[in-house]
């Protein structure tokens, strides 16, 4: 009595298909999200972009959008998550998480890491410290291609942070408010 197995394959976790020992590299294994293939995109492959810029996110809606990250700046994006300044600490504890607005800290946008970005309202905050001084070209480059975007950025230096922490709260709230319609703050920063 033959045999004969009626079940089709499935595909391997590596992300291929395999029928009858022939592996055919499907969209997800060369890099491309579902979204993308579903709408007949595909990535760059120079420059380790892993996501489509401005593509309106499927399960969260038109306020949440994905954009380009070069996938080799993710280990120090975390390094420096974990190893925030002073002024950047007042900036995460005392500020950001009183607007009401869900702010992502150490984020990477293209070849960027970014200190805080909201993409609902597509504001970034840069808390600067001394070494900017010397980078003003790349932070202009950097503040043009966010722009590009449609990523607004605003910048505050260590002292304003630390010794102004009040005013910028303020400035913060205000700059939000006049650019979108968002929730009133919690609370001042201030007791």
């Amino acid at each position: 009595m033959a045999f004969t197995n009626n079940k089709k394959s499935l595909p391997s976790k590596g992300g291929a298909q395999r029928a009858e020992g022939i592996s055919v590299p499907t969209p997800r294994a060369e890099g491309i999200t579902r979204q993308q293939s579903a709408q007949g995109k595909s990535l760059p492959s120079k420059g380790g972009a892993r996501r489509a810029e401005g593509i309106k996110h499927p399960k969260y809606g038109s306020h949440h959008y994905t954009f380009p990250a070069n996938i080799k700046l993710v280990d120090r994006s975390k390094k420096m998550a974990k190893k925030m300044t002073k002024a950047e600490k007042i900036m995460w504890f005392e500020i950001l998480k009183k607007t009401n607005i869900k702010w992502i800290k150490q984020k990477i946008i293209g070849n960027y890491i970014v200190d805080f970005v909201a993409f609902k309202v597509k504001f970034v905050i840069e808390v600067d410290d001394q070494s900017h001084n010397n980078r003003v070209l790349y932070d202009n480059q950097r503040t043009k291609f966010l722009e590009t975007m449609g990523i607004k950025v605003i910048r505050y230096t260590n002292q304003q942070v630390i010794n102004n922490t009040q005013v910028v709260f303020e400035d913060i709230v205000n700059k939000l408010q006049s650019a979108s319609s968002i929730p009133s703050p919690t609370s001042s920063v201030l007791p």
